[in-house]
């Protein structure tokens, strides 16, 4: 492993870690700027275009109850199993485990199958796929409870 591919590997890490700061906090403006701006995030079955629709689905996503359970006060993501492969100077794509907990404890779980792609200097998503597998049945922080 050279230098500039410890230093993707390193990019893409931090990548990962504000985008969970981001999303924990809810701050929608911060986990859309981790997008490239023709950047793609797919959820639930709904792929996202761009950085402004990914902004609004995060945007509201904390206002949704998703099924009756209680809604969480906080979330906390872990990242765990995170594979990078470097596919060319200003490429990549990656795939990790994630757990999401809640003050309900364990929340839900999954899959992130990413595409990286470096702008400017500056690692950024160009295409998220989210496959969640599991939600607990003691809270509501997601989608997927009514079926």
């Amino acid at each position: 492993m050279d230098v500039e591919e410890l230093l993707a590997r390193e990019g893409i890490e931090r990548l990962a870690g504000q985008y969970h700061m981001a999303g924990d906090r809810g701050d929608a403006t911060a986990y859309a700027a981790l997008y490239a701006e023709d950047g793609v995030l797919v959820s639930m079955g709904d792929a996202l275009n761009g950085r402004q629709a990914i902004h609004d689905y995060i945007a509201g996503v904390r206002s949704t109850n998703y099924g009756g359970a209680r809604q969480p006060t906080y979330l906390h993501h872990q990242l765990c199993t995170h594979s990078i492969e470097i596919t060319g100077p200003d490429t990549a794509r990656g795939k990790a485990y994630f757990t999401v907990y809640t003050d309900c404890g364990p929340d839900h779980h999954g899959t992130y199958r990413d595409k990286y792609v470096r702008v400017n200097g500056t690692w950024l998503f160009a295409q998220r796929k989210v496959d969640t597998q599991w939600f607990s049945p003691d809270c509501a922080s997601g989608p997927g409870k009514d079926g």
